[in-house]
């Protein structure tokens, strides 16, 4: 048997041992790593919302808002819907991979809420009052960390 030959079989072999004598637990994190980006802890939302309607709003938005991760319509990232005295943001967590996403788009469907407390409809849902809000909490360091 020629050097390189011999050689060869040396390095398929040291393959498959380093690859199952490797932890359980680096082999599954190797494996995760290839097929996709992992998926961070969910953030508190509740507690984000609270925060925000605290800073932006001055505490003068409902407190009692709902917010849920079970939106699966496609068409959409997040809906807010007024639930009696109250609203509920259901986000579509296919399109919020990350913290970021998911507190950018709390903020952005908190001012849809601020539309509905002043009861000041629009016929375009992101028409001027909704931008102006999103212009005020960007100019007040609300998008900061996030962009």
């Amino acid at each position: 048997m020629s050097g390189k030959m011999i050689f060869h079989q040396f390095l398929v072999v040291s393959a498959i041992v380093l690859s199952v004598a490797a932890p359980v637990s680096t082999r599954s994190t190797m494996r995760a790593k290839s097929i996709g980006p992992q998926l961070n802890p969910p953030i508190n939302l509740d507690a984000w919302y609270a925060g925000y309607n605290e800073k932006y709003w001055g505490g003068e938005l409902p407190n009692d808002v709902v917010i849920t991760r079970n939106l699966h319509d496609d068409r959409f990232m997040a809906i807010t819907v007024p639930t009696g005295r109250s609203y509920e943001i259901d986000l579509n967590m296919k399109y919020l991979p990350s913290p970021k996403e998911e507190k950018e788009t709390l903020l952005h469907e908190t001012c849809h809420i601020q539309i509905f407390v002043e009861d000041t409809p629009e016929i375009n849902d992101h028409g001027p009052k909704w931008q102006a809000c999103m212009h005020r909490i960007t100019k007040e360091g609300a998008m900061e960390d996030l962009w």
